[in-house]
């Protein structure tokens, strides 16, 4: 079986994932490289972010650096860095993805924008963090997602994406 079998199954992502992680998670006989906390979730490994962002969002590779941090309660956690500038993504598989960044990057945004095919609801500075400008992209309910983040004081300058 090769990659090119997978997109011939008829599993539906919100989030268009490369073509290695929708294998690990498809077909047992990779299944052994899944994390036992991760086992039943569908992951997304920081190379697969990596390549991801560098074939299907543009970015070159020269410029980008995805790195694993792990799990935090059932959220997958990798940061990285884009022209010298770092961020961090926690994912939840068919549920939300939220990117923080330590300065603007249009291209970064961009770039996930359309290895998600959908863009981010919401965008805000979060007060103290030491990488502040936080977006939101929300398969699930972004409206219900925004009432929270309005009740939430230290989520400043809070912009709605639309």
């Amino acid at each position: 079986m090769n990659h090119n079998d997978v997109y011939n199954t008829n599993w539906t992502f919100y989030f268009k994932m490369s073509e290695t992680t929708i294998f690990y998670r498809t077909h047992g006989s990779l299944d052994e490289k899944v994390s036992d906390e991760a086992r039943g979730y569908h992951t997304w490994p920081a190379e697969n972010v990596e390549n991801d962002l560098i074939f299907q969002g543009g970015i070159p590779p020269s410029y980008l650096r995805v790195e694993n941090c792990g799990f935090h309660s059932y959220l997958e956690v990798h940061k990285g860095s884009h022209n010298g500038s770092k961020f961090s993504m926690r994912w939840e598989h068919e549920n939300f993805l939220l990117v923080t960044l330590e300065k603007e990057d249009p291209e970064l945004i961009d770039a996930f924008t359309k290895v998600l095919e959908q863009k981010p609801f919401a965008r805000y500075i979060f007060e103290g963090s030491l990488e502040p400008i936080t977006f939101e992209w929300d398969s699930v309910n972004p409206n219900k997602r925004y009432e929270k983040l309005e009740e939430d004081k230290r989520r400043l300058e809070l912009k709605r994406i639309e």
